[in-house]
């Protein structure tokens, strides 16, 4: 089996693509591959470190660029996309050296968001896309600046992944250098969450997410005012204190509006999660484009029908497949979709689970198996 070099970067956050490079490293070990797994930044070992738990630690721990260093301390862990593009830069530079002092076959990178020149790079979004589209002179400038730095290192990775085929459209706009992108899409744990037994008693609703602004969760507060015979709950996660201030502020205007048809529960564990869709009818994602949408693929491994926006690749590789009339365009939609869920809940809970079983942890190893083998054929 292979020598494969595994770069993420940073751990500085532990989001989506952290749990996505560990998801990685368990995969392609169980498929007999040894993995060397490098980092520049292991994060937090209160976060970073449980999530590294049960697979060892990082093979090295490579420099970070004293340019990255100055702009973390100057901007007090801001400027995060130019900061990646230093450590992608970096990683690029670094990889050589790397693939001969652990004599490697493949150098999968999971981190930059950038499309650079290495074997295997897996882009969890276009970075800059939102720097693209803002009319703000300051974020052009910033723009400006990235592209600038990028420079040297942009090009065509041997194998380019993504999440879904709505981020591969995205990232051929933004790059359009770019070809021949593929989807992998993330694994799910669709068997924990399919162990979920929702029989769609009492009307309730749950969205999943982290409560932080950009979600636009605000859009619950009006669902429940439209739909007062709903319950509507709302589970995420609350570490920050700017997602302190603003799930206190949603309990604010809840009391203000006199919902108490609108429920938060902060930071429940995976056992609670299950409870609640157990006992729901339905799962509301607001109006928020995401990549791929891991939280609304675990409600349809639990059988909730997924009502979603009509945007981003929660819709396009997820929920338009299997139940396109769920699928909503203003947030006014939402309660007639909710009925929509609920009239014929048994239908679209069987039509949610069956969409969902395509990306479990096993058709994840599937489909790792043959990029793997396709790439490791192509350096031969």
């Amino acid at each position: 089996m292979a020598r494969i070099l595994l770069i993420h970067t940073t751990y500085e956050t532990v989001g989506g693509g952290e749990v996505f490079s560990i998801e990685l490293r368990r995969a392609l070990e169980s498929l007999g591959h040894r993995v060397i797994h490098v980092t520049m930044n292991p994060g937090d070992p209160r976060k970073a470190g449980k999530l590294m738990e049960g697979i060892g630690d990082f093979a090295e721990v490579l420099p970070r660029p004293l340019a990255e260093r100055l702009l973390a301390s100057l901007t007090r862990g801001g400027a995060t996309k130019l900061r990646r593009l230093l450590l992608a830069g970096q990683a690029v530079r670094l990889a050589p050296r790397l693939v001969e002092k652990y004599e490697a076959d493949l150098v999968v990178d999971t981190s930059s968001g950038y499309p650079v020149r290495l074997d295997i790079v897996y882009m969890h979004q276009p970075t800059i896309i939102a720097l693209t589209r803002a009319s703000n002179p300051m974020a052009r400038l910033y723009l400006r600046l990235i592209m600038r730095v990028a420079q040297g290192i942009l090009g065509q990775p041997r194998v380019p992944l993504t999440n879904s085929t709505y981020t591969a459209r995205l990232l051929a706009e933004v790059y359009p250098f770019l070809r021949d992108v593929r989807v992998l899409h993330p694994p799910v744990d669709y068997n924990y969450y399919s162990r979920a037994t929702p029989v769609c008693e009492e009307k309730r609703a749950v969205t999943l997410t982290r409560i932080v602004r950009v979600k636009k969760l605000e859009t619950l507060l009006d669902v429940a005012s439209l739909a007062p015979d709903w319950e509507i709950h709302l589970a995420g996660a609350v570490t920050t204190r700017a997602s302190r201030k603003y799930a206190e502020w949603l309990e604010r205007q809840a009391e203000k509006r006199g919902l108490s048809n609108f429920h938060i529960h902060r930071n429940l564990p995976r056992s609670k999660i299950l409870e609640l869709f157990s006992k729901a009818c339905a799962y509301i994602h607001p109006p928020f484009h995401e990549y791929f949408g891991i939280a609304v693929a675990e409600a349809m491994s639990a059988g909730l029908p997924p009502i979603v926006w009509r945007e981003g690749g929660a819709w396009t590789d997820l929920v338009a497949p299997c139940c396109p009339q769920l699928g909503y365009r203003a947030p006014g939609e939402i309660p007639g979709k909710l009925e929509e869920a609920h009239a014929h809940f048994k239908e679209y809970s069987r039509l949610a689970r069956e969409r969902a079983s395509k990306f479990s942890h096993e058709k994840f190893r599937e489909r790792l198996a043959s990029i793997i083998e396709e790439a490791l054929m192509g350096k031969e």
